[in-house]
């Protein structure tokens, strides 16, 4: 019988797995994959912990069948709803609603146990966290199931019996639990198992791919020549050039892409800059988090403040800021308390602190928030446009400007307006980035879009499900040149746009012809060129 429940164990968990992902942008409720999960494994639970009944309470079969149905119908229906909401609560009291990420050690861990009653977790992260965090749960879950199950048999056994019905209930749930334990930890082996193996490379514009050896774990794009990559040996941090020629060692524990000469870059709790030779850039003077340079400063974190360093690591910019914004058209936002303003790269108060929030100048003006309104305001400070009461704008991008609505996510509107605050484009769509690159913003004249999810409500919070939504892109006039197909897809670069078809990724062309195929386990947008990828499904896996 123990077969059986683990081969239910490994078939759900499966299914879970697989249609997960979808809600992974509002966070996973655990709720909604464990309850349902746990009528399936009623299925050989029932039976297993009738024997033990038979075994301990020393009674027949047919009694203990009833008896055990009872007890885990109440455990499944009250007892795990129950532990599961009081869960959430003591998660959310405790800071467990904020998106940690996954980049240490420590913040893996706060994901799979502070976090494991609602997940917030990137999608490609998803597969192996979703078995981890159910893992977790059962723990509190045992103990419910032993007090629950234990109080509902009580009325089919005699009082003398009480204490051999407890015994009865910490067998029984140990065996049990212990066995659904043992197979979402195998699960959880078996993706990183996979994850361990696969491969990494890159891809030019024509398709041709070029594996990256074994050893590297993690790649990025690159940028000004140069690419990061991960060591799995230590899981150091390096950097390639484009004969994928390890020019700088792996060395940090963390790297990023080189700006204006310079990357950020990580050793233990101190960040600095590294320069395309190797040379680390403000060693002396390490920092709790830097920022990229931008117009030749970069920002830094010096105990609580951010100030800001030439490329020689110097102050010229005193930390004085609470936080700050890259400088570009020779402004940078910059806040003190609640209050944001706009300097110049000597540090000189440009546009005066009035704003709430406050974004980069792009073409000329930038998006603030005033009075609980969004505007756009002009490098000399003068507002050029009011938005509407509900809502908030992004930056420019070849002449437009994205826009979302603030009211309730189930009736959001988005689109772009031009720089005379003319709504140019209205749209009902799913979701939207309106602050980056990414989702729903313009990139080489197309803007992508993701339609078609669901809206859901849970506790008392709108979501949408986006396991029926699909991605494609419109042009400036509103209109799709890609018909939305595609589970998900980034920004066009280079000409080329990664999309997922089913579990793969490749690319697609500006009219829809999926020039590269989607035969990759994962993809990046194109920089320089090339673009990061993981194996090369049917060709590189073995």
């Amino acid at each position: 019988m123990s077969v059986l429940l683990e081969a239910v164990i490994l078939s759900v968990c499966l299914l879970v797995v697989s249609t997960a992902p979808a809600r992974a942008d509002a966070g996973i409720p655990m709720l909604l994959i464990v309850w349902p999960s746990s009528w399936f494994l009623l299925l050989a639970i029932i039976p297993i912990e009738a024997a033990v009944a038979v075994r301990v309470l020393k009674t027949g079969w047919k009694k203990n069948l009833i008896m055990v149905s009872v007890a885990n119908l109440a455990s499944t229906i009250v007892g795990i709803p129950v532990t599961w909401v009081l869960l959430v609560v003591c998660q959310m009291l405790v800071g467990g609603g904020y998106a940690y990420g996954l980049d240490t050690d420590q913040s893996r861990m706060l994901a799979v146990t502070l976090q494991s009653p609602w997940l917030i977790a990137p999608v490609s992260d998803l597969p192996w966290m979703i078995p981890t965090a159910a893992a977790v749960l059962c723990v509190p879950f045992f103990f419910m199931s032993v007090f629950v199950e234990e109080l509902s048999a009580r009325r089919f056994v005699e009082k003398k019996s009480h204490l051999l019905l407890r015994r009865w209930s910490w067998i029984a749930n140990s065996l049990t639990y212990g066995c659904i334990v043992l197979g979402l930890l195998g699960l959880v082996a078996n993706i990183l198992q996979q994850h361990f193996h696969e491969r990494f490379g890159y891809v030019d514009l024509t398709g041709h791919y070029t594996p990256l050896p074994a050893n590297i774990s993690k790649n990025g794009s690159f940028s000004e020549g140069l690419a990061p990559v991960c060591s799995g040996v230590g899981g150091k941090w390096g950097y390639i050039d484009k004969n994928f020629t390890v020019v700088i060692a792996p060395q940090f524990d963390d790297a990023g892409p080189f700006s204006e000469g310079l990357a950020q870059v990580s050793i233990k709790d101190q960040r600095m800059f590294v320069d395309m030779k190797g040379n680390l850039i403000g060693k002396a003077s390490s920092f709790k988090e830097t920022r990229p340079f931008s117009e030749s400063v970069g920002w830094v974190r010096v105990g609580t403040k951010w100030g800001g360093i030439n490329k020689a690591g110097q102050l010229i910019i005193q930390p004085q800021y609470d936080d700050v914004q890259r400088f570009t058209e020779g402004l940078a936002a910059v806040s003190i308390g609640t209050k944001w303003a706009f300097i110049g790269h000597d540090g000189t108060v440009k546009i005066p602190p009035e704003f709430e929030a406050a974004s980069t100048f792009s073409e000329g003006l930038a998006a603030v928030k005033l009075d609980d309104k969004w505007c756009y305001v002009d490098c000399s400070g003068r507002i050029t446009i009011t938005m509407p009461e509900d809502i908030s704008g992004g930056n420019f991008s070849e002449g437009l400007a994205f826009f979302e609505s603030r009211t309730d996510i189930s009736s959001k509107h988005w689109g772009y307006i031009d720089k005379t605050g003319k709504t140019c484009i209205k749209l009902t769509v799913d979701r939207g980035e309106p602050f980056s690159e990414g989702l729903a913003s313009f990139s080489e004249g197309l803007a992508c879009v993701c339609t078609g999810g669901k809206h859901e409500k849970y506790a008392g919070h709108s979501t949408i499900d986006f396991s029926s939504s699909k991605h494609g892109y419109i042009n400036k006039t509103g209109t799709f040149v890609i018909e939305p197909k595609f589970g998900y897809a980034d920004s066009f670069s280079n000409g080329r746009a990664a999309v997922s078809v089913g579990d793969r990724w490749g690319f697609v062309d500006k009219h829809g012809n999926m020039v590269i195929p989607a035969e990759f386990t994962r993809a990046r947008k194109f920089s320089e060129g090339l673009a990061a990828v993981g194996e090369r499904w049917g060709i590189d896996v073995k």
